[in-house]
């Protein structure tokens, strides 16, 4: 009995170990994060031949209804291989595909199968503290990157540490700050002011990351989310205070950072501009102007291939024609 116990906690601690660095490379590093999702499969497969009820956990996971629009959506991508004129860009997007669905399946079982139904939601909530750790580290390597202490990049912007484009390090920093959030509004086990203090910590570094990215997208998406949130958590208290005083405080952050900082201001003024230029058509290749031009040819694709579209890989390929 002991050696059996002995033998699924070193099992179940294996997991987490291997499920938190997982968490922890997702902000930091691919080739870590593809290694790790190799370990894990390899290790279910050898577990699944060593233990009958871990194997029966596994298969009844892999059951689960949510998979099928998963393989639904791998089965489209990999149907349009066949008729494709990149072949090797398409089997790029393919495997793209594939790697976010590992990574579901990954997680989603394990959660349950090391754990037996006993203590998922804690092991769930370790994982996304482990994520939100790996961005408070790339948060940290950013603005000592910003400050002049590593690299060349003193005081320049957009903030791009260790060559993450600016669009997805405020897009990580995004997803970061969302479940920081739900950590601070939501009840759950172990909550101590010392892990309540961290939390607001990274939320103040990654809110001055999102802002110094220069992603007009992740700034308008942070203003709709926090009133989104806000709301909800008015509505389940009854109480709408947090919500106004939420509008009242975004309100007034933005219309400070607006008059005081000339990032904002340029930042703002391009889009006037922008679209200015693309309307007058004095100038499209802008920021804005590319993305007009992206989504109009993109509908005009979906116009000429309404039913089975273009072939998987072919999307830069295609558009490329519609907007020469």
């Amino acid at each position: 009995m002991t050696a059996a116990f002995e033998y699924l906690a070193g099992r179940r601690n294996f997991f987490v170990g291997t499920l938190l660095l997982f968490s922890l490379s997702l902000a930091l590093s691919k080739s870590a994060m593809n290694i790790l999702i190799g370990v894990v499969y390899l290790s279910v497969f050898y577990f699944m031949l060593r233990d009958r009820s871990f194997r029966g956990s596994v298969i009844r996971n892999v059951k689960q209804p949510l998979l099928l629009p998963f393989i639904l959506y791998i089965m489209v991508a990999l149907i349009g291989l066949f008729f494709t004129e990149r072949p090797a860009d398409g089997i790029g997007i393919l495997n793209k595909m594939a790697g976010m669905v590992l990574v579901y399946l990954m997680v989603s079982t394990l959660l349950d199968a090391m754990d037996r139904g006993r203590g998922a939601f804690s092991s769930a909530e370790r994982l996304l503290a482990a994520y939100i750790i790996g961005i408070f580290f790339l948060d940290i390597i950013a603005l000592l990157t910003y400050a002049g202490f590593i690299g060349h990049k003193k005081l320049m912007l957009p903030l791009a540490p260790l060559h993450v484009h600016h669009i997805w390090f405020s897009n990580l920093n995004a997803i970061g700050l969302y479940a920081a959030a739900a950590f601070l509004l939501f009840p759950h086990r172990q909550r101590t002011k010392k892990i309540d203090g961290a939390v607001a910590l990274f939320m103040l570094i990654s809110l001055a990351c999102i802002a110094l990215s220069l992603s007009r997208t992740a700034w308008f998406g942070l203003l709709l989310t926090s009133l989104i949130m806000t709301a909800l958590l008015s509505f389940m208290t009854r109480n709408r205070k947090p919500f106004l005083l939420a509008l009242l405080a975004i309100m007034g952050a933005s219309l400070l950072l607006y008059g005081f900082s000339p990032f904002v201001q340029y930042r703002i003024s391009m889009i006037y501009s922008d679209i200015a230029n693309y309307v007058s058509g004095y100038e499209v290749a802008t920021s804005l102007g590319a993305r007009f031009l992206m989504w109009k040819a993109a509908f005009l694709m979906f116009l000429s291939n309404p039913l089975v579209g273009v072939g998987t890989g072919d999307y830069v390929l295609t558009m490329n024609r519609y907007m020469a």
